[in-house]
């Protein structure tokens, strides 16, 4: 199981759910943690330390494996090198005839299941496998597959925004992205959003918080005194805990432009802090944003479409508490922690019967 460093979304699912009182208290759980990545812009990259830490993690994964576990989990990548070095690993469960729960947080598969070599590699892997997606707009990608078993468990989280929402942080039309700095996430789009506004008139302010990846985060400060916008924006590095829902209640609107997202954490954080979302209609958002009630789904990914959603935000306040307060319900009523770790243990509990 993949667990932070570096820190994002899936390996801070995957830490939840070890560390969760839930699923040690109903199974006898052995971890082997995996982290071949050493920042979030080395993720996806080959290297030799890479190649000797795969050696390593895969005798560890079949001394484990003698010890005939009734099933392996395993978050498995979905493309691209991490696929083929999760390949190794997999190949390795199915050597030892241990049932195999392939756990997918992203999508990618049906793009890259092309040429003999490929596809013998995903039918490989997924045959006869057990596998978790996170929602219903996921089966596209993956409902070619010879898999045994698919199950929809869709994320879930603890409320760290509770201790935050009656303290009255909130800025007024206040702008906030938060997520690695990632071209492909919407930063740079961010950036033009907020330069638009300001030039139709707009007073606002803007917020941004990440790691460096394939943008920095002194490229995103240059590019703002480029553009003569560094005054309202303020750029910080990964931020984490109580500091980054405290950022959270500070701010008005959660933009989120994302190009590749299936189902991002920190759309569900801003949920859980009553800040309405305008995003996209990438992956799994749209079954996580309701349109016109908890927010705005752009029907383009463009600029046009996020300055007139933006724009209309800003200026109705009563829409803006309207639909946090809808977004607080909803991830109260389908993405809480107990929910998740609730539907994880009766998933398993099912396919260890079989």
């Amino acid at each position: 199981m993949q667990l932070p460093p570096p820190v994002h979304g899936a390996a801070l699912r995957n830490k939840s759910l070890i560390e969760s009182k839930e699923i040690n208290d109903n199974f006898n759980v052995e971890l082997l943690p995996i982290n071949f990545a050493d920042s979030i812009a080395d993720i996806g990259k080959m290297s030799m330390k890479k190649i000797a830490k795969l050696v390593v993690y895969g005798f560890r994964l079949a001394f484990k494996l003698m010890q005939r576990p009734k099933a392996a989990y395993f978050t498995i990548s979905p493309f691209g090198v991490p696929f083929l070095r999760d390949v190794f690993l997999v190949t390795l469960i199915r050597l030892f005839k241990v049932k195999r729960i392939l756990h997918l947080r992203g999508l990618g598969i049906k793009n890259n299941y092309k040429g003999k070599f490929k596809t013998a590699l995903y039918n490989f892997a997924f045959k006869n496998a057990y596998v978790i997606i996170l929602n219903d707009n996921q089966f596209k990608d993956i409902n070619f597959l010879p898999y045994k078993e698919c199950f929809v468990i869709p994320d879930g989280m603890e409320d760290e925004a509770s201790e935050f929402l009656n303290k009255n942080l909130k800025q007024e039309k206040t702008l906030l992205f938060l997520s690695n700095y990632v071209k492909d996430k919407g930063v740079l789009l961010f950036i033009d959003l907020v330069e638009a506004l300001i030039k139709k008139g707009h007073y606002i302010k803007a917020f941004m918080a990440g790691a460096d990846a394939d943008v920095s985060k002194k490229q995103i400060e240059d590019l703002c005194i480029e553009k003569g916008i560094n005054n309202q924006v303020e750029v910080n590095g990964p931020i984490f805990d109580k500091q980054k829902f405290e950022l959270y209640s500070k701010a008005s609107i959660f933009i989120f432009p994302s190009f590749i997202d299936l189902n991002p954490g920190v759309v569900i954080e801003a949920m859980q802090s009553k800040l309405p979302v305008i995003s996209t209609p990438v992956g799994g958002i749209p079954e996580i944003v309701d349109n016109n009630k908890t927010g705005f789904i752009v029907p383009e990914i463009t600029l046009e479409q996020f300055i007139i959603k933006t724009e209309f935000l800003l200026n109705n306040s009563k829409l803006r508490e309207e639909f946090g307060e809808n977004g607080r319900a909803k991830y109260l009523k389908l993405y809480n922690q107990k929910t998740y770790e609730g539907n994880i243990r009766d998933t398993l509990n099912k396919i260890l019967k079989q």
